[in-house]
């Protein structure tokens, strides 16, 4: 990647975006972040990092949209928007977790719009972000693929190019049902094993080292301190991953002629069982 594509403006300095903008200025990119929350943008700051608005921001080479919606990044990747954001002729990543079909559209928009699309969303967590370790699942053209994956394994210990813009999505969608299905799953079972009598952590001694092991069970916890920033930071239930993955996942099956009666279910059962099982933390 050249000098010139290093400058970067990052849209989106939450939970993943501000570890992700860190970890680029890190390996020597020139990363300028942009946010509405000033307390996000005090944090990028406080680490040596440029912090500004949208309205402040001027076009870079490349922009990284990491944002928690399908609205956000429709609202952002509007035209005049994007002349703020990003030079002619420059680069698109979108690292948000959207839906392949708005994805697709974006690849094709950006494409007749003269700009690179790189639908590259992420997995992993805040933690793994901060490392570089990120799993980006690639959705691009070959040239344009060809353009970020510098700056993608910058980000990422294992970046998989699966096919066209909305490729990506698609993967991601697929990972974060199987994540929710697990999840609901876990947290329904440790309710049972509670009303025996058993305690949360008798029961992850035996899955740690039995068949339902998962990263789930080995991440035991991380949806409650999830829970309790999203209510710190006045999260919508329904903008929260858990709510709104399994219902665009529902979607996504019923445009593809598919049955997704487990995606239904999670959708509606599991925002309670999070909810319960964060508020019950401390308790006996």
């Amino acid at each position: 990647m050249t000098d010139d594509a290093a400058a970067i403006a990052l849209v989106g300095l939450g939970n993943l975006g501000l570890p992700m903008a860190n970890r680029l200025r890190e390996r020597g990119h020139d990363v300028v972040g942009v946010d509405v929350d000033p307390d996000r943008r005090a944090a990028f700051a406080a680490g040596g990092g440029i912090a500004t608005t949208l309205d402040e921001s001027s076009p870079r080479p490349v922009l990284c949209l990491v944002v928690p919606d399908d609205k956000a990044v429709t609202a952002l990747t509007e035209p005049d928007r994007l002349a703020r954001l990003v030079r002619p002729g420059g680069l698109i990543l979108m690292h948000s977790t959207v839906s392949p079909a708005l994805a697709g559209r974006l690849g094709a928009d950006c494409r007749s719009a003269g700009y690179g699309f790189v639908d590259a969303p992420v997995s992993g967590g805040a933690e793994r972000a901060a490392e570089g370790s990120l799993t980006i699942m690639v959705g691009a053209d070959a040239d344009d693929h060809d353009r970020a994956e510098p700056l993608l394994r910058d980000l990422g210990s294992d970046v998989v190019h699966l096919g066209a813009p909305g490729a990506g999505s698609a993967a991601k969608l697929a990972n974060q049902l199987m994540l929710f299905a697990t999840l609901a799953g876990a947290y329904e079972a440790m309710e049972l094993a509670r009303g025996f009598g058993l305690t949360e952590e008798a029961v992850l001694r035996v899955v740690g080292t039995g068949t339902a092991r998962s990263w789930v069970t080995d991440q035991w916890g991380f949806f409650d301190g999830l829970t309790r920033d999203y209510d710190a930071a006045g999260v919508a239930d329904d903008h929260r991953p858990w709510a709104k993955d399994p219902a665009q996942a529902v979607q996504a099956a019923r445009e593809l002629g598919l049955d997704a009666p487990f995606a239904a279910m999670i959708t509606d059962r599991l925002p309670g069982l999070i909810r319960r099982h964060a508020d019950r933390i401390g308790e006996p």
